[in-house]
């Protein structure tokens, strides 16, 4: 398959795999000669957080990674599954070896998802459980991060703690740069990574005195001494000079200790895999089903590790980090002699590229030679050993080690110049000439831990009289193999260094490695051509700049910027919250902090295997719309240890799930209607067993004609029956009245909730009931849905919810019919089933955010006054209802944005298409309609060339006037503007980009203020109820079961809070329990920011009833304790145990009808935001950003604030680098079609720590409730997990304010479009100039970008 990108860079493999042994009668574990002379140890010894482990090499697999062990064989789950490709970090751990030449040991965090289990023998492994426990001692970095705030639904937390624990054991006193770099490779989707970047301020030298925790709360200064020991035996024993072997009839593991035995038995199995950390081969193996015959691992053997500096060059052995590399040049940089200072070029090109290469894990682990040999098409290095003309030494057993010169190795997609029976053994770098210059360039979609689009290497050298005596241009991304440019090369010796070479170079450039057309592999054609054209023109001014400064104007120097570099960010937040109570208003830490950071937290995954439990793994479809023929389920039985298939026919009872309306099929009976629609599920006695038999289950199918886009779906008529809108005014004569009138059109991209625990179901039969272990946010449509399914009445399941590893809506619905198949298996079997989904099943088969279409018409003055709006959205359901109705429905109500727009009609369709239903997300509707209503209101600013900061605030809603809906706004729109406005010093630093942008030609700066509002309430009105279970224990100790899930947003600590200052009681004497549907029946789910305000409120109901029974004891008796009363109490016969109950009394609203009040409030707020782009690559970086928001009068401000700054990186993500692609008409060369393209980290990519602002200040304003215009939430706390991700839609309006300034720079004025996400790809292509017409022709002003990975 010739899909570019499709495989991460950092590989460690050397040879692609063979097929299934299953299939071959080849054994690879028969004797060979090697081992007649050779002794081979067969045992693997290792140590685990402290403890000897030894396991028998015969029982073990050799491809398995060491995540499997530790979690299912030493039943440590601290240790997280989330990705499974390297490309997240929560599985990260600390593998430590003691190195005999050196006497040090080295410590690395790695990837447990990837590193083979074999690979860690004579190390030691260090879990998050080794470091620290809640019922001992916790670590200093665990007990900060719980401190801070820095760990919300815990998941990701563990693999944070290793990275930070690793890097302060190799530096306990670390600067904060290098720090914060070692957690490159970890991501987080809760946070908005602040309090973690506070949390690792607070570890280093030059930043522990500029951050302090929440409260002031004291914590323990970091000993280095008390962290765990080296084990001894590991050092007196050199298990690495002994030759390992590992394995079954199935797969071996050979770790040779000596070239000449890896060199025979490379010779003795050609078609062997030669594998380092794994960083390939585990994804291969867990995604791709590969299996591995014969694995050579050649990480004992020092020739393949040596690195050396020579006279001439240096020299890498094929098996050197790439960790090590990047250390080992930047030392060796600093011990440059004047003399040879010239060196740094080189040094400099190949650190650049391995600042930016994947994420600390994995370049820990990842080998040169690995990433060589892998052959990738945009890798980030081999363009650069192209440019230096780097000389790769091969060798054979009964070869001699011979050169091959970089231009020849690559001989074709993922194909080298090497023979079967030679592997490569170092890399030489020669060093540059004192007139020779080397750069490298890389853009991507993300800076930190992503694989290139384009990458470039390029070296030039000049002869006495400053003419081009040599050129090497190479370029990954751009061809099947990292490439050179011949033909522009020689058209440049001989000239002189001036730009009129450049011209001439450019041009022809482009004619060599252009790209066109829509078939392109990873597609992006005139982008990528465009990225290389400007790589080049960077080159060529960073050497005249250094050459002849005079030849470039001032304004010309930004383009020998290099990616943005490293930023640790700052952060304020500012808050005057009243303490009410013994707890509401304090900034207590999250209640199962310690538990996430310790590992202790329990997920569903980490419930202990029960007795006799099978695994679960699902039969998808491999099409996007056909009949199903058949499926043949007869040798997938016959496979030892499958318990069971089963499928649609299976169903005892009703086949059908729907949120609203059952329309949706559990297992596909007749007809898929979308890739990867389950249609039957495999039941087995371990998960190899399960995926085996899945492959093995043959579907015929007939294909049929298939819609994936909102665009295909209107020109097909393709909707379902809903025609919903508001009209409001007159719109029609309101437009003919208006001075001006503009029309446009706006394209939004779906996005990938991508919470870290991925949706996953324990079924537990017990006699006639189905106890239904679930990671949902709805446990009540799950307990509904499982029961029809197996025809059983709701008081026979009972769904228990644990806790989640993050949802934002995405567990609201579309894992219901995931637990309903695990609890078939558990219906015929009587045995319990889990069912675990991977990653990239995950973001196939459940839907994410609906991606829209908002067409526009718009009247107004002169003055920026909107008279009118007319608006069409268009949605993009998938395949079912689900709650597509809900989601247009928000959108419609979210069209006004904080604008008094007097006249607006809206109307919304919703495109039915082939592929999973998109379902609910974080702001459920309400970021499509804000977004569409920013986007006319930036339109007519546009078109009347005035800031849009005039018209946001000319339009603003006023106090007491009522939106199109009929719905009150108070006075705190205009209030946060104002205060935003004066304290982001917004009107003074609009001048000082003004003066930035007329300085620099290839930079610009766009900054922005936006208002937003937020309705808060459930849209069905019956939603917005809830319930909540109290008993007092006679201790004084108190437990609370109420309908809501824990997912990460802190509600259990908030209703913790409540009841413990309604009570009078401290916080620690609360406990709140599972969400369970044997406690709390017919619960809403945990959904709409209505959480607290439902729960928290029907807790207050509780604590309120038990206080009142109480109160009679209490005044007789003013200085007892809780406990005491409670004694008093229960000895006079009064229940201890109270219900609550809340419904929220507002009235709610007919869509229909447009009658009603929707909203309980409106959470409300303003952003100000400015970034920063590179016109030449699309790169960009928030500078700055301030949030003003009124939150009423917070419960808990840490967790308040977590959540604001979440949620604003979630909007902001969406808006720029997450880009979801299938294979549509847009996209034919994704296949099949229908297959989602982005179903992972490697290809879909959330913000990072170095994607938030570099400066960001939070600011809630003081409370002012007016219960006049607005329901008083309960503790007079405002909804907050929602509402703030509107003002991360600033990013995509910063953006466009700096690409306005660039295209007004080229003589381009007006309004252009560019659809959402603002990706580099639409940012560089928008900033159309000389390169984007070489790639993209005439039209290059107005191209529309596609999206792609």
């Amino acid at each position: 398959e010739k899909r570019i990108g499709m495989l991460r860079l950092a590989t460690s493999s050397f040879r692609k795999p063979l097929g299934n042994p299953r299939n071959s009668s080849f054994s690879p574990f028969r004797s060979i000669s090697t081992e007649s002379k050779v002794q081979f140890n067969d045992k693997l010894t290792f140590y685990l957080n402290g403890k000897k482990t030894e396991l028998n090499g015969k029982d073990i697999q050799p491809d398995e990674p060491l995540i499997n062990y530790i979690r299912t064989g030493a039943n440590l789950t601290g240790t997280k599954l989330t990705c499974g490709e390297g490309g997240c970090g929560a599985c990260t751990v600390t593998l430590s070896h003691y190195d005999q030449s050196t006497k040090k040991v080295i410590n690395r965090a790695v990837n447990s998802c990837l590193v083979p289990l074999c690979y860690v023998n004579g190390m030691e492994v260090t879990t998050v459980e080794g470091i620290g426990s809640i019922h001992k001692e916790l670590h200093p970095v665990q007990e900060r991060m719980s401190i801070w705030g820095g760990s919300q639904c815990g998941f990701c937390t563990p693999g944070f703690i290793m990275s930070m624990y690793t890097s302060l054991k190799n530096d306990p006193n670390p600067e904060i740069e290098p720090f914060r770099k070692s957690m490159d490779g970890n991501l987080c989707r809760c946070t908005g990574y602040r309090p973690i970047v506070d949390v690792a301020k607070s570890f280093c030298s030059d930043t522990k005195e500029s951050v302090k925790a929440p409260e002031d709360r004291e914590f323990a200064p970091y000993n280095p001494d008390k962290d765990p020991k080296f084990p001894e035996e590991l050092k007196n024993t050199n298990a690495f000079s002994t030759p390992l072997k590992i394995g079954n009839d199935r797969a071996v593991w050979y770790a040779p200790s000596t070239l000449s035995q890896l060199l025979q038995l490379r010779a003795e199995h050609p078609t062997s895999s030669i594998i380092s950390g794994s960083t390939e081969l585990g994804i291969e193996f867990r995604f791709k089903g590969a299996s591995f015959p014969v694995l050579l691992s050649p990480m004992n053997i020092p020739e393949l590790s040596h690195l050396e500096f020579k006279e001439n060059g240096i020299h890498i052995g094929s098996a050197v980090t790439l960790e090590r590399l990047s250390r080992e040049l930047a030392d060796y940089k600093k011990k440059l002699s004047k003399d040879k200072a010239h060196r740094s070029r080189t040094i400099d090109a190949l650190l650049d590229q391995l600042h930016w290469f994947a994420g600390t894990q994995i370049r820990n682990v990842a080998t040169v030679g690995g990433n060589i040999v892998n052959a990738s098409p945009i890798s980030d290095l081999n363009p650069v050993f192209l440019a230096v003309n780097a000389k790769f030494v091969a060798a054979s057993s009964t070869k001699s080690p011979f050169e091959i010169a970089s231009k020849d190795f690559w001989v074709s997609y993922k194909k080298v110049k090497l023979e079967p029976s030679e592997i490569l053994l170092s890399i030489e770098v020669p060093w540059n000439e004192k007139n020779e210059y080397v750069e490298a360039y890389k853009q991507s979609r993300r800076r930190e831990d992503d694989i290139a689009i384009v990458t470039s290497g390029m070296s030039l050298k000049l002869d006495p009289q400053n003419k081009i005596s040599s050129v090497k241009l190479g370029f990954g991304g751009m061809a099947p193999t990292s490439i050179l440019a011949p033909k522009t090369e020689k058209s440049l010796i001989g000239l002189p260094l001036t730009m009129d070479t450049f011209e001439k170079g450019v041009n022809q450039l482009q004619k060599e490695i252009g790209l066109s057309g829509d078939r392109v592999p990873g597609g992006q054609a005139e982008f990528r051509t465009a990225l290389a054209l400007s790589f080049f023109y960077k080159f060529f001014v960073s050497i005249l700049s250094k050459v002849d400064p005079k030849a470039i104007d001032a304004k010309d120097l930004s383009a020998t910027m290099k990616s943005y570099e490293p930023v640790t960010p700052t952060g304020t937040q500012t808050f005057d919250v009243d303490i009410r109570g013994t707890s509401v208003g304090k900034s207590e830490p999250h209640l199962s902090a310690k538990k996430h950071t310790t590992g202790e937290a329990r997920y569903v995954d980490d419930i202990p295997k029960q007795t006799d439990e099978l695994i679960a793994q699902m039969v998808l479809s491999k099409r996007g719309h056909a009949k199903i023929l058949n499926v043949d389920i007869q040798e997938a039985l016959k496979i030892k240890g499958v318990a069971g298939i089963y499928t649609a026919k299976d169903i005892p009872g009703k086949n059908l799930w729907g949120d609203v309306i059952a329309d949706e099929e559990i297992l596909a009976s007749k007809e898929v209607l979308h890739y990867g629609q389950p249609i039957a599920v495999v039941l087995a006695e371990n998960e190899l067993i399960a995926k085996e038999a899945v492959k093995a289950v043959k579907v015929e199918y007939e294909d049929l004609p298939a819609i994936y886009s909102i665009e295909e779906a209107i020109k097909k008529d393709s909707f379902f029956p809903v025609n919903h809108g508001i009209h409001h005014g007159d719109v029609e004569k309101a437009m003919k009245e208006s001075e001006h009138v503009v029309e446009g059109e706006l394209k939004m991209g779906g996005q990938e909730q991508f919470y870290f625990e991925t949706n996953g179901t324990l079924s537990v039969p017990d006699e006639d009931d189905f106890y239904i272990y679930t990671s949902s946010q709805n446990a009540n449509k799950t307990q509904k849905f499982v029961a029809t399914c197996l025809g059983v009445p709701a008081n026979q399941v009972v769904t228990k919810v644990p806790r989640l590893g993050g949802g934002f809506g995405g567990k609201e619905t579309r894992n219901v019919n995931f637990s309903a198949i695990a609890a078939l298996g558990s219906y015929y079997t009587r045995k319990p089933v889990r069912l675990m989904l991977e990653r990239d099943v995950d973001m196939t088969v459940t839907g994410g955010r609906h991606p829209f279409i908002s067409q526009y018409k718009v009247g107004f003055n002169s003055d920026g006054k909107i008279n009118a709006v007319d608006l069409a959205l268009f949605s993009n359901g998938g395949i079912s209802h689900d709650l597509s109705v809900a989601v247009l429905d928000r959108a419609l109500l979210f069209c006004d944005s904080s604008y008094h727009i007097p006249n607006l009609k809206n109307v919304g369709r919703i495109a039915r298409t082939n592929v999973a239903s998109n379902t609910a997300f974080r702001g459920f509707g309400g970021p499509q309609g804000h977004l569409a209503a920013e986007a006319y209101v930036e339109h007519v600013a546009s078109y009347l060339n005035l800031p849009v900061e005039v018209v946001r605030e000319k339009n603003l809603y006023k106090e007491g006037e009522r939106t199109y809906y009929g719905f009150p706004v108070t006075k705190n729109v205009k209030r946060s503007w104002d205060e935003c406005k004066k304290t982001s010093q917004f009107e003074e630093r609009y001048n000082a980009v003004q003066k930035f942008n007329s300085e620099n030609r290839h930079r610009k700066r766009g900054i922005t203020m936006m208002p937003a509002k937020y309705g808060v309430a459930f849209n069905a009105q019956f939603l917005n109820q809830g319930g909540a279970l109290l008993h007092v224990y006679l201790d004084g100790t108190v437990m609370v079961s109420h309908g809501g899930v824990e997912m990460g947003q802190g509600l259990n600590t908030k209703v913790a809070q409540i009841v413990a200052s309604e009570l009078g009681i401290h916080l620690s004497h609360v406990k709140i329990k599972e969400m369970a549907t044997d406690k709390i029946p017919n619960a809403s789910p945990s959904a709409a920011s209505m959480s607290t305000d439902i729960y928290g409120a029907a807790a207050l109901d509780a604590a309120k009833i038990i206080k009142e029974r109480l109160a009679p004891y209490k005044n007789a008796n003013p200085n007892a304790t809780f406990a005491e009363i409670a004694v008093k109490a229960y000895f006079d016969r009064v229940s201890l145990s109270s219900q609550g109950f809340f419904k929220s009394p507002h009235k709610g609203y007919d869509m229909v009808t447009n009658k009603g009040d929707p909203w309980r409030y409106f959470t409300l707020g303003t952003a100000c935001t400015e970034v920063e782009v590179d016109c030449l690559t699309g790169d960009h970086k928030i500078l700055r950003t301030d949030l003003v928001l009124d939150i009423g009068e917070s419960i808990n401000p840490t967790i308040d604030i977590g959540q604001i700054e979440g949620a604003f990186m979630q909007g902001s993500g969406w808006v720029s680098i997450e880009e979801l692609v299938w294979g549509d008409e847009e996209h034919s060369w994704v296949k099949p079609a229908g297959r989602l393209q982005t179903a992972g980290p490697g290809t879909y990519k959330i913000p990072s720590a170095d994607d938030i602002p570099a400066d960001w200040r939070v600011s809630l304003l003081k409370a002012e409730p007016d219960p006049t215009k607005e329901t008083v939430p309960v503790m007079s706390s405002k909804a907050v997990g929602e509402p703030p991700l509107l003002l991360g839609l600033s990013t995509y309006f910063a953006i466009k304010e700096a690409v306005k300034a660039h295209r007004e720079q080229e003589g381009l004025k007006g309004h252009f479009p560019v659809n959402s996400p603002f990706t580099s790809e639409r940012i560089r292509m928008a900033c159309a100039d000389k390169f984007t017409q070489l790639a993209a022709g005439k039209d290059h002003t107005s191209f529309v970008s596609k999206g792609s990975f």
